[in-house]
Formats: structure tokens, sequence, C-alpha cells
């Protein structure tokens, strides 16, 4: 669990509305952050997988990043904002390995690849990815490209923008009203399936938790990584 403290926040916000490679459209802090995730996690899995290992990637080898999206406003207007069904996209961003853990690659040129991935999903397409699915026999065939432990791929659970001051339990019980201080998805329920990514609801202060699924190793890489450091740090670890 790692920590990015107001002023950290908004030092990488500065910095990536001033680079270049952002192209002048990034004013996401969701595009920032999760560009920050997919890049710090993926680049610490290649040292480790390089350094260590004496592993080699092809220059065409490419990670995957897949973003759930709900997919619920694309489907259709005439769906309540009440509406509970579920309607989940993924939504994948690819990027060579090689580039997106290269010390020459900034923050700004991978939020701006994800903003562009983001701008591709629209009703008709939402609309001829059902189309398909309802037309195949079946779907056993089918994976997320996260799923398993010793891969270059990620998926990241983006929580920042949850409304916890919308969730409460009442105060027969309960301090503070009943509304809860934190959020966290219970991350014991898939970490021996898969990287847990996560990006927590946007805090009381400002700030903003991250969890990352780790190997021992690679936390050790992720404290002596100086870009990641600059930003983030560790809060706690669990096993």
């Amino acid at each position: 669990l790692f920590l990015i403290k107001p002023d950290k926040l908004d030092k990488m916000k500065q910095d990536v509305i001033s680079d270049p490679e952002a192209k002048g459209v990034i004013k996401s802090i969701s595009d920032m952050v999760q560009a920050f995730l997919w890049r710090a996690a993926i680049r610490v899995r290649y040292r480790v997988a390089t350094e260590i290992r004496k592993q080699t990637f092809r220059p065409d080898e490419v990670s995957i990043l897949e973003l759930p999206t709900d997919g619920r406003p694309y489907f259709s207007s005439r769906l309540p904002s009440t509406y509970m069904g579920s309607l989940l996209i993924l939504n994948r961003s690819t990027m060579p390995i090689e580039t997106l853990c290269s010390n020459e690659t900034s923050i700004g040129r991978v939020a701006y690849l994800l903003r562009q991935s983001a701008a591709r999903i629209t009703p008709s397409v939402v609309h001829d990815a059902f189309s398909l699915l309802q037309s195949l026999p079946d779907h056993d065939r089918f994976s997320t490209a996260n799923m398993g432990l010793e891969h270059m791929n990620a998926m990241i659970s983006n929580m920042m923008l949850f409304p916890t001051n919308e969730v409460c339990f009442g105060d027969a019980f309960f301090a503070n009203g009943g509304l809860p201080e934190s959020l966290r998805p219970q991350l014991e329920r898939g970490n021996g399936r898969f990287r847990f990514l996560v990006i927590f609801p946007i805090r009381e202060d400002g700030g903003i938790e991250l969890a990352f699924g780790t190997h021992p190793e690679e936390l050790e890489m992720f404290q002596a990584d100086e870009e990641f450091t600059k930003y983030a740090e560790l809060v706690d670890t669990c096993c």
C-alpha cells in the first residue's frame, strides 16, 4: 500500500501538464495516476526480470493495460442513474514493454495514450461488442490479459471518484455518523490468481492510496526507484 500525498499529487499534475508529451490535453488526475500506476508496476517487474532473472524482451513485446469501465452510460441514455445492473467493459491500451519501462518515457506520454484509448469508447463501439458477444456460441475461451502472476500485463481497478460520503450505515452502532473514513476492496480475494492494482477513493485530505500486488524483490525495487518515490511513499505491506 502506497500513498501519494496531496502536495506530491499536485507536483505530479504540474509535471504532466507541462510535459510536451502530454500534448496539452491531459487535465484529468485519474489519467495521470493510472499512467503512473501502470508504468510503475510494469517497470518494477521489468527490472526484476532483466536485472535478477536475466530475461530479455523483444522490441515488439507489449504490455496490455485493462481498465474496467462502466458501460451503462454508453449503452443507453434511457438507463436511469440508479440502475443497478452491471455492464462492465475492459478498455485495453498497449505499449511496447521496453518503451513503457524506459527512463526516456514520461508519465505524460503514457497518460496521453490512455486518454486516446478512453476516447475510443462510444455507444456504437459498445453496441457492436454486445452484438458480437450475442452471436458467439459460448464464452469459454475468453480470459483477461491480467490473469496469472508472471507476466507484463496489468489491470487497474480505479475507485478514485467513488463517493464514499454517500455510503452511510447510520449512527446507531457506528461513529462518524455512520460514514466510512476509508473504503477498500478485499485484496485477499484474488491475490493468488492475479496482480491487484487498485486506486482507492480520494481521501479527505486530497491524498490517494494505491495497492500493488508485488513479490518481495519487487517491493525493494519500488523503494529504490527514484521516479516512483518522487511521488509515492510506502504505507504498509501485507501477505
